[in-house]
């Protein structure tokens, strides 16, 4: 297994935004192609606005099937990319530890100012976390909040 790790510069300073422990090379590739695809300039433009999640709400029961949707907003400037980051977390536990993130990348240019579509996660009862980030052209990051989603069957 191979390991994957996305770095963020946040004031001078580097900070840990994500690190999947165990991958298999060709899923490190493909996440490595995807960030490749936005083509992202050196050029220092506009810090994408965070995106504001809409539907599910924290800690919503949901059933996994059929699929039920994810939904956010965006504003300007239009983001290069979404990435939804997920966890899955431990049944029944008040305090619910969350595994390694799993990330799905997602193009705005298909959507106008709201985005909605299957949640590209959730496998088994557990509980459920995510956020999406947004991804400006020059590399600058901005973060939702997370969301719980309980699934019940």
């Amino acid at each position: 297994m191979d390991s994957f790790l996305v770095l963020r510069k946040l004031n001078d300073r580097w900070k840990v935004l994500l690190l999947m422990p165990d991958v298999s090379l060709p899923q490190a590739v493909s996440f490595g192609e995807n960030i490749d695809l936005l083509s992202l300039s050196t050029k220092k433009g506009m810090t994408p606005a965070a995106p504001i999640l809409l539907e599910p709400q924290d800690g919503e029961q949901q059933t996994r099937f059929p699929k039920q949707d994810i939904s956010w907003q965006h504003d300007n400037p239009r983001p290069a990319a979404y990435v939804v980051e997920s966890r899955f977390g431990q049944p029944g536990g008040a305090a619910a530890s969350y595994g390694p993130s799993m990330i799905y990348f997602v193009d705005p240019a298909q959507y106008v100012d709201v985005v909605k579509m299957p949640m590209p996660f959730g496998v088994g009862k557990q509980p459920h976390r995510w956020r999406v980030w947004a991804v400006g052209k020059d590399g600058q990051i901005a973060l939702s909040e997370w969301r719980t989603v309980n699934f019940t069957n």
